[in-house]
């Protein structure tokens, strides 16, 4: 487990030409990062981790969670554990890691995933508010990776092929 390990996230301001902030772990094992991005108003990072934990001597399970942090300062302003995130009734049943999405009204997309799997590829998103640290499993907002939805209308544009046509 210890060969599986990826590098802290590192914050650069490019407009401003100043390097850098690095997001310190907040794991001891920390395998990959999804990113959120920046919400509009506040500039804070939404992003989610996961790893490894030992759970014995001889066996390990899947762990991680979602963060936001202050760019400017490093600070981690909100953390949540994916099973509260997921409200799964058992704590290693829930899936260890989220993939994230933008951000809505001060509450960042994501979700719940495996790790090192074949992943989800269309769901319900679910929003997190960093700021109260409330989760609303339940939005009506969906993605596709076959293709993007529309933010204004919700509809999707889907790639598709049609045999016979170029």
């Amino acid at each position: 487990m210890e060969v599986e390990q990826t590098l802290p996230i590192v914050i650069a301001d490019l407009a401003a030409n100043t390097c850098c902030v690095t997001l310190s772990p907040l794991q001891e094992s920390v395998s990959a990062y999804s990113l959120g991005g920046f919400e509009p108003e506040t500039n804070v990072l939404a992003y989610s981790y996961v790893g490894y934990v030992n759970v014995s001597s001889d066996s390990f399970r899947q762990k991680g969670g979602m963060a936001a942090a202050d760019p400017e300062t490093g600070d981690i302003i909100a953390q949540m554990d994916m099973a509260v995130a997921t409200g799964a009734p058992d704590p290693a049943s829930a899936p260890p890691w989220a993939m994230m999405g933008g951000w809505q009204d001060g509450a960042a997309y994501f979700t719940p995933s495996c790790y090192a799997c074949e992943g989800v590829i269309q769901a319900e998103r679910m929003l997190w508010n960093p700021f109260s640290n409330e989760v609303d499993r339940s939005t009506g907002v969906y993605f596709s990776i076959f293709g993007d939805r529309l933010a204004s209308t919700g509809e999707f544009l889907v790639w598709t092929q049609v045999p016979g046509l170029p």
